[in-house]
């Protein structure tokens, strides 16, 4: 009897002291994350990040709301394409059911037409608008334009995603075909976003954070149980607010470099297969137009990279893409094989207007990709050239 109580009483102290080591470590981590916590607290609230838009327009009243309008919006899966917007009714941003973001059109009644022009409109988060309030994207530019200008009806869809890629959109545009919803236009505009997603992946023609998918997929399942929780262990740990205040103490002292690897495998070979790639979609595409019967134009997208004469503010900012992602010059060679591509040069509806902004020196660009509202207009106005030219040969 006494030899079972000595060896309760040697387990009851041995794990006395595991919790009393256990206080002694943990008690100090928790005292420190709580007033990680308080700092971050008083320094965000003292301190209100101010967002690329404010800085770029400069004081515009409705900027600040545009922002926390955009950066509300959350996606949901859908089929094929991976991603849309989920429903929105704000004041500057309005997202439909089907994920789209509205347009401006003009009604039937204000033309006095018996229909409209269906005019379909694909790209990724240049063509959605970011930086842009509803009525001021590239489609409800090109909408208003075609309308005022050119007295033509139209019915302009702006199916824009950001991240998307062209395969993305060329799979968008067969869904939509296949539900019986026949386009008399389609306008593509990419570049950016499958150089990226080239960049991300080491290999053309993948969605952008594919490797996102790879991690997720069936993580729910019982064979996974245990990724799960690592990946729930690793997400709480990188939100704590200690972790963040590390991460941003490093951010500010570690040289920003890009590792070796990485840089080996953005070479000429990736360039030509982003190319590769890009053509292969378009001319699948302009198959279906001729299929289905309606028009194709492609346009190539301009970035800050590729505009001559830059303002103090995209000075800053393409300084600070370079400091951040070291890809300049990966997107300056892999525009300039398009370019150089007599694939692309021979195809007449394809349209290259990434140096559509060089005799422009005011600020065009919000980051390295988007551009304001005047912007968008000077693309639009760049497109309702194709594109009356195209309706008035067809009508």
């Amino acid at each position: 009897m006494k030899s079972l109580l000595a060896k309760l009483f040697s387990i009851f102290n041995k794990i006395n002291r595991f919790w009393t080591i256990l206080g002694i470590v943990l008690i100090p981590i928790i005292l420190f994350e709580l007033s990680a916590q308080v700092f971050l607290l008083i320094y965000e609230t003292n301190a209100e990040p101010v967002s690329r838009f404010e800085r770029c327009y400069e004081n515009v009243a409705w900027v600040k709301k545009l922002h926390q309008e955009e950066t509300a919006v959350r996606y949901q899966w859908h089929p094929y394409i991976y991603w849309r917007g989920q429903p929105v009714k704000g004041e500057f941003v309005n997202i439909d059911e089907r994920g789209l973001r509205q347009t401006r059109n003009k009604s039937n009644t204000e033309i006095d037409a018996p229909r409209k022009i269906k005019i379909f409109m694909f790209g990724g988060s240049t063509m959605w608008g970011t930086g842009a309030r509803d009525g001021y994207t590239i489609p409800s530019h090109l909408a208003t334009l075609l309308t005022k200008t050119n007295g033509l009806a139209v019915e302009v869809t702006n199916f824009g995603q950001g991240g998307y890629v062209s395969t993305q959109e060329h799979i968008a545009l067969l869904r939509e075909l296949q539900s019986g919803n026949i386009p008399d236009l389609v306008i593509f505009y990419d570049g950016v976003n499958d150089v990226l997603s080239a960049i991300q992946m080491h290999r053309a023609g993948q969605p952008n954070n594919e490797i996102n998918r790879f991690r997720e997929f069936n993580l729910l399942y019982e064979f996974r149980k245990g990724d799960l929780y690592r990946a729930a262990a690793l997400r709480f740990i990188n939100d704590l607010a200690t972790m963040r205040i590390l991460r941003a103490i490093y951010r500010k002292l570690a040289p920003s470099r890009l590792p070796q690897d990485v840089v080996s495998k953005l070479n000429s070979e990736l360039m030509n297969d982003v190319l590769q790639q890009y053509i292969f979609n378009l001319e699948r595409i302009n198959a279906l137009g001729k299929e289905f019967g309606f028009q194709v134009l492609f346009y190539w997208q301009p970035i800050v990279f590729t505009k001559d004469t830059l303002s103090l503010y995209e000075k800053a900012e393409a300084q600070n893409t370079v400091e951040n992602y070291h890809f300049t010059g990966f997107y300056l060679e892999t525009y300039k094989t398009v370019r150089n591509s007599s694939q692309l040069a021979n195809m007449a509806n394809f349209h290259n207007i990434s140096d559509i902004f060089d005799r422009h020196s005011e600020t065009i660009f919000i980051d390295f990709c988007h551009v304001v509202e005047d912007g968008n207009k000077i693309i639009a106005e760049r497109m309702a050239e194709e594109v009356s030219s195209v309706l008035k040969i067809k009508y």
